[in-house]
């Protein structure tokens, strides 16, 4: 009779293991090495699926530490402050820089406005 409850505990902390002591285990921690990664983490920019939603870094300002980037249409290295997206890395067709008037035209940036 002594052996049942000996073998429930067992049972009960196998269950409970929490390897990196954040409050979760797996398979709810998607990372149980990493105290960083648990479902109640913030997303941040740094290759890791922080909050185990099965997303890594998502954009659109869903991760701290997003910058926003700015379409820049003509290259000039200025982008329009009305097509702005804030995401970890930047895109394509973005840059870091707004204030172009004109993002149909080169050689009219923030200066020439």
């Amino acid at each position: 009779m002594r052996r049942l409850p000996l073998v429930l505990l067992f049972l009960l902390s196998a269950a409970c293991d929490d390897a990196d002591h954040d409050g979760f285990s797996a398979p709810e921690d998607c990372d149980d090495h990493n105290a960083d990664v648990n479902p109640d983490a913030v997303e941040v920019c740094d290759g890791l699926d922080n909050n185990c939603d099965g997303l890594i870094d998502p954009g659109a300002g869903q991760s701290e530490g997003t910058t926003a980037f700015y379409a820049d249409q003509d290259g000039d290295g200025f982008g329009d402050e009305g097509y702005v997206v804030k995401t970890c890395e930047q895109p394509s067709g973005f840059v870091a820089t707004f204030g172009d008037c004109d993002d149909s035209d080169a050689s009219v940036t923030d200066s020439g406005c």
